[in-house]
C-alpha cells in the first residue's frame, strides 16, 4: 500500500486503530495482529479478531458473512458523530485491508468497498489505497473479497505460535474489563442472524459454564435471553430497511 507524504488517508496500525473512547489498553492490539499473522487463512484471522476483539472494545466489532463467491466484512460501530464514524472507519477497513494484502499479496483485490459516510474531501485518496473504486453513502462499511483469495493458504503459518498467542488472548478475553453484556452481545452480533449461538455454545466461546455466563449477566442486570432478542430485533430492522427481500420472508 501506498504511504507518501501529504496522504490524508490514515495509515492503519494496531495502536492507531484503537483510540478512542471504548477501547482498553491500545498497545496489546499487538496480541491480534500477531495471532493473525500465523493463522492459514485470512479468513480464519478475520474469524480470531472477532472472536477475542470484545476484550478490546466495547464500542466497535466486525461481521462476517460467507457468500458463494464472496467473504464479506462488516464494521460495526457505535460512533454516531460525523467525525467519529469516519476516523473509526477508516483506521478499521484500512487495518483489515493491509492485513489482507500481507495474506494475499500482489493478487490483492476487492470486489467491493464500501463506507456509510459520505465521501470526504480527499476521496481519490481511498480509490488510490484500496486499488478500487470506494462507493460512500451506502447502508453498512463493508469489505467485500473474492472467496478464493480470503480462504488462501499463506506460507507463513505456525500452529505453534497461533496456540501460544490465542491461550494468552483467551486469558485477556476472561479477564477484561468490559462489561459481560458488552462482550455477549458483540459475539452475537458478529453470528450469523439464522445460526445465533445458544447460550450453551456462547459460554464455551468464552471458556465457561452456562451458569457462570448467566450470574455474570445478572450481576450487570441482563440475560442472554434479552441480549440474544436485541440482535434479532437490530437484523430484522437492519433487513428491512437495507434489504430487497419481501416482508412475509
Amino acid at each position: 500500500l501506498r504511504d507518501r507524504p501529504g496522504s490524508s488517508l490514515p495509515r492503519a496500525t494496531p495502536r492507531s486503530a484503537t483510540r478512542g473512547r471504548g477501547t482498553r489498553n491500545p498497545a496489546d492490539w499487538g496480541l491480534l495482529y500477531q495471532l493473525s499473522a500465523v493463522v492459514p487463512t485470512f479468513s480464519e484471522a478475520m474469524a480470531a479478531i472477532v472472536r477475542f476483539m470484545p476484550a478490546y472494545s466495547n464500542r466497535n466489532t466486525f461481521a462476517l458473512h460467507e457468500l458463494p463467491d464472496l467473504f464479506v466484512v462488516e464494521f460495526l460501530t457505535q460512533a454516531r458523530t460525523a467525525v467519529g464514524l469516519r476516523a473509526t472507519s477508516e483506521f478499521a477497513i484500512r487495518l483489515i485491508w493491509e492485513m489482507f494484502c500481507g495474506f494475499v499479496g500482489p493478487e490483492a483485490r476487492a470486489h467491493r468497498v464500501s463506507f456509510a459516510y459520505p465521501a470526504p474531501p480527499y476521496r481519490d485518496e481511498y480509490d488510490r489505497a484500496f486499488r478500487s473504486a470506494v462507493a460512500f453513502d451506502q447502508d453498512a462499511t463493508v469489505l467485500e473479497l473474492p472467496m478464493v483469495l480470503a480462504q488462501r493458504k499463506q506460507p507463513h503459518e505456525d500452529e505453534v505460535l497461533r496456540n501460544i498467542l490465542q491461550a494468552q488472548a483467551h486469558v485477556r478475553l476472561v479477564t477484561s474489563e468490559t462489561p459481560w453484556a458488552s462482550r455477549v452481545a458483540a459475539y452475537l452480533d458478529a453470528a450469523s442472524a439464522k445460526f445465533l449461538p445458544d447460550i450453551s455454545e456462547t459460554a464455551h466461546h468464552f471458556g465457561m459454564s452456562q451458569r457462570g455466563l448467566r450470574r455474570r449477566l445478572e450481576a450487570e442486570g441482563r440475560s442472554f435471553s434479552y441480549l440474544a432478542d436485541a440482535v434479532r430485533a437490530r437484523t430484522g430492522i437492519r433487513w428491512l430497511t437495507e434489504s430487497e427481500t419481501p416482508i412475509k420472508e
